[in-house]
């Protein structure tokens, strides 16, 4: 007679089964869903990639605030990064201007080499968020990377060093089980979990109908401190200014991102 299934093995199948679809995972749990215990034993075993259940005492605290805390998290890397105190979200445009990049590359380069042991959180999308991250490598600095896709899958492809260099001082991280391919719909609902990881979400350029939007506003909702770079009044990179506008902290140099940590 097969042997009771723990929790933590049902989470891990019905997230595999479910591809990581939240909805569907807390349909299957609050309907008690029926599973041959050989069956998920056999599927969780191959699981390629370690992971996480909410049931799990490693299980960072700051998932349990957010929104639809994932049940599962898969990853690769050091996952203790995503319980460091202090996190620093960067986000921003996919297609930052001259300005954008320049001001990130100065933020982010010298908020890592003031201190090595420091973790910049983003999403390895194209544009700010894989150039925070690039910046904060080449300063010595340590990465968490949330996924929209399987912890197999990188995505955007430019992204593929930062993909790769999952170690002791960067984390992938993805509520998707390995080969679930990238969609649209996955990436508002991974933005909640960078919101989620950081203390402080650092915007340096954007718009204000744009993923990174959606990323600012789930911060806010989890009473994270937003910082903004000033923009141009004439660039249509409009959300930095209007989130200044509305009590979002205007970052002009290091020293004000560090202030707020010390608050």
């Amino acid at each position: 007679m097969d042997e009771k299934l723990t929790g933590r093995e049902i989470l891990i199948y019905l997230c595999i089964d479910g591809k990581g679809d939240w909805d569907k995972v807390y349909g299957d749990i609050k309907r008690k869903r029926d599973l041959v215990p050989s069956e998920v034993r056999d599927v969780v075993s191959k699981c390629p990639y370690p992971a996480v259940t909410m049931l799990d005492p490693d299980y960072p605290d700051c998932f349990r605030r957010v929104d639809r805390p994932p049940f599962v998290l898969f990853y690769k890397g050091n996952f203790s990064l995503a319980s460091y105190p202090h996190l620093l979200g960067v986000v921003g445009t996919r297609h930052p201007d001259a300005y954008g990049k320049e001001v990130t590359s100065k933020l982010v380069g010298e908020y890592c080499r003031k201190d090595p042991e420091r973790v910049i959180v983003s999403g390895m999308a194209e544009g700010i968020d894989a150039l925070a991250e690039k910046t904060a490598l080449e300063n010595g600095c340590r990465i968490v990377s949330v996924l929209g896709s399987g912890i197999d899958v990188c995505y955007p492809s430019s992204s593929r060093a930062l993909f790769d260099s999952a170690g002791e001082r960067s984390l992938l991280l993805s509520e998707y089980p390995s080969g679930v391919r990238p969609a649209a719909e996955h990436f508002p609902v991974r933005n909640r979990l960078i919101a989620g990881l950081s203390e402080v979400l650092l915007v340096t350029e954007g718009k204000m109908h744009s993923g990174t939007s959606i990323t600012a506003h789930f911060a806010l909702e989890n009473n994270k401190d937003i910082a903004c770079v000033p923009g141009s009044i004439l660039s249509e990179f409009d959300l930095c200014n209007a989130f200044i506008r509305e009590g979002a902290y205007p970052i002009l140099e290091t020293k004000d991102l560090e202030d707020l940590f010390r608050k």
